[in-house]
């Protein structure tokens, strides 16, 4: 039994077969040449510390202290259930 397309189904045939246009259409070339250098970053790679190079002393001292003291609480984490058991 062949289907009809009732009405009120949203697509008619003229719509189902116009081909999708590109969003930058409507954007002159140098519009479009400076969304496609945004869009299109080149990749670079730098150091795990090179994106420390920028912070003084104090502000290296703070960050080692806080991953001193985010090491010994994830360490001391299991050992906070252990205390528990013990306790009660």
């Amino acid at each position: 039994m062949a289907r009809q397309s009732s009405p009120d189904s949203g697509l008619d045939e003229k719509a189902a077969h116009v081909e999708l246009k590109s969003p930058l259409d409507h954007l002159t070339d140098a519009d479009k040449e400076i969304i496609d250098k945004q869009l299109h970053v080149p990749k670079t790679q730098i150091s795990f510390f090179s994106l420390f190079r920028y912070a003084n002393r104090k502000q290296a001292i703070i960050m080692i202290v806080s991953a001193f003291a985010s090491i010994v609480g994830g360490a001391a984490m299991p050992l906070m259930t252990v205390s528990s058991r013990l306790i009660s």
